[in-house]
């Protein structure tokens, strides 16, 4: 964008003179508030501030302009409203007297949970991190922008005001493997909901809203951030200790929110009277397997919910969803032990139906017996060629025994054998299974799944993939559709994402080089480049986005920073002209 006055500050569109933008309603002139930055402010030379996004506890999201590569972003200041202020004209962060090591806690925690983003930025449902820039005494986090809309607003614009389980699952799984990842790093959103799940223009369902957790608990020292519906309980200064289990009673409320289309009662109020419920009409309609993990999702009390998202994800999609539901009337969420007059048990297993008792199998008939005086007496020929036929049947089996013994072949002989002895052979032949297709199930998927368990040796391989969300089976050892004994072995290999590299020191090197040594390593790379007043030696490196030193995930994007061609000042007045004419 050669000239930034014709951009709209709402959006970032190029508008030209236009007083008011036609996309999106902003008008020029438009004034921020303090204690945010105005319109316009410049950040590092290279981020042009547009207004304001959103803010909380610990800090405001602008839209912004990338100077340097011509495209929107996201900046996320660190401005924690209740210690700190400004002044009209000074965008200096001043702190509070008294607050200055709380201050200096917080950014520190601000500035750790930003970085670990950054090196996640590889993650599919995540807003890539690109740039980390410390200035006017606070921390500015730079984040690609990719249009979209909020999960609220998508829902409410479908004609029923829920999604269907079909729907929801593809948006779902992706970002329950990135909450994995996340949780794997040590990050704990505690602040998901309808609000900071956005639905991007690719289809993509992306995580927003992340904060340090000073502003996601009532005892922090910052104005907290708790969203009616989807805080759990231990986020409300209750003396519960939050970890995994938090982000996995958002999900829970999540699900309730998108399936059924209300949002569930807060937490502190069910923890008191839990009136929770799944109206019939979806009862019937929805699988139980998913019912049963979003109930288990939703207790009030955290060592009675599912802990992690791994448990949430296996309770999700392990069950076959052509399964149709087990409850079929409205089913109560309960989170306190049942008295006699209320006895609904928690809902514990993957699949509903599995716990009911199988009928009972009918008696066998039983043949009647003629009295033995009746009987006729048998030959000693018969007697003799019963006799007979038994050796020979021990003998058949001692053949087969020891042979398989010797050949020690698996799918000879062992298949035809469970571990406890028991014989796996079907109508007196060889027990033969189809290999499924395993490429894009996840791991815990199939470990809990009792069908496969049940006809398949397991062998996961973690490899570091690309293609592939976290826990995700991208390839399998034996073909689907396969004829295989039962209990074959199958090696399935499963993505633990990018693999993470560390950005070399490219600086001073020319542009060719430094691409060339980051492609190597398997990252993309783009020119941005850098304004030359003349001190450095023009399409040499002068640094990357992220830094030099950082540690990012394969196929992320590097913007190499590159110095310009110095610009020549031309005098433009007639006395400084002759003076240079001599």
């Amino acid at each position: 964008m050669e000239n930034l006055n014709n951009l709209c500050l709402g959006c970032m569109k190029d508008i030209g003179s236009a007083h008011q933008c036609p996309f999106c309603g902003y008008k020029r002139g438009t004034a921020q508030p303090l204690p945010y930055l105005p319109a316009a402010t410049k950040i590092d030379g290279r981020y042009y501030l547009g207004k304001v996004l959103d803010s909380n506890g610990d800090g405001a999201t602008y839209i912004a302009w990338h100077i340097d590569r011509n495209v929107p972003v996201t900046v996320r200041e660190y401005l924690p409203d209740a210690i700190t202020s400004r002044t009209e004209g000074n965008p200096w962060l001043h702190v509070m007297s008294g607050c200055e090591y709380v201050f200096a806690d917080c950014m520190q925690g601000f500035l750790d949970l930003w970085r670990k983003l950054a090196r996640m930025r590889g993650l599919s449902a995540l807003f890539p991190v690109i740039d980390i820039v410390e200035e006017n005494n606070t921390v500015y986090a730079v984040s690609e922008y990719i249009e979209g809309v909020a999960l609220r607003d998508y829902i409410l614009r479908s004609p029923s005001g829920y999604l269907s389980w079909e729907q929801l699952r593809v948006l779902l799984v992706p970002v329950l493997s990135t909450l994995g990842a996340l949780h794997n790093a040590g990050i704990i959103h505690r602040g998901l909901s309808q609000n900071t799940l956005i639905v991007c223009r690719d289809g993509r369902l992306r995580i927003s809203g992340f904060s340090i957790w000073q502003v996601r608990s009532a005892v922090g020292e910052l104005n907290a951030e708790l969203v009616d519906g989807f805080a759990a309980l231990e986020q409300y200064g209750i003396d519960l200790q939050q970890g995994t289990w938090t982000d996995v009673y958002a999900l829970g409320a999540l699900l309730y929110r998108m399936l059924i289309g209300a949002v569930p009662l807060d937490s502190s109020k069910r923890a008191a009277n839990d009136t929770l419920v799944i109206p019939a009409r979806f009862a019937e309609r929805l699988p139980s397997f998913v019912m049963n993990a979003m109930i288990n999702a939703l207790q009030v009390l955290p060592e009675d919910r599912t802990k992690t998202i791994e448990q949430l994800r296996a309770e999700l999609l392990a069950a076959a969803p052509s399964q149709p539901a087990a409850v079929r009337t409205t089913a109560p969420v309960r989170t306190q032990p049942q008295s006699a007059q209320s006895p609904v048990p928690r809902p514990r297993a993957t699949n509903a139906s599995a716990a009911a008792p199988a009928p009972a199998a009918p008696p066998a008939p039983v043949a009647a017996v003629p009295a033995a005086a009746s009987s006729p007496k048998q030959s000693p020929d018969k007697g003799l060629k019963v006799t007979m036929l038994v050796l020979l049947s021990v003998l058949f089996c001692a053949v087969l025994v020891i042979g398989g013994y010797l050949l020690n072949e698996r799918g000879a002989f062992d298949a035809l054998f469970d571990g406890d002895g028991t014989s796996v052979t079907e109508g007196g032949t060889l027990a033969m299974r189809t290999v499924p297709d395993f490429v894009g199930k996840t791991r815990s998927s199939v470990e809990n799944s009792p069908a496969y368990v049940q006809d398949f040796v397991f062998e996961f391989v973690d490899e570091n993939t690309m293609e592939y969300d976290v826990g995700v089976i991208f390839r399998q050892s034996i073909e689907q559709n396969s004829q295989v004994a039962k209990g074959t072995a199958l090696k399935l290999y499963v993505s633990i994402g990018p693999r993470q590299v560390t950005i070399p020191d490219v600086s001073g090197l020319t542009y060719e080089s430094a691409e060339a040594q980051l492609k190597a390593l398997g990252l993309v790379c783009e020119r941005s480049p850098k304004y030359n007043d003349g001190t450095h030696a023009a399409g040499t490196v002068e640094g990357t986005q992220p830094a030099i030193g950082s540690m990012v995930m394969e196929g992320s994007t590097v913007y190499i920073n590159v110095w310009r061609e110095p610009e020549t000042q031309v005098p433009t007045t007639r006395g400084s002209i002759w003076d240079v004419l001599g």
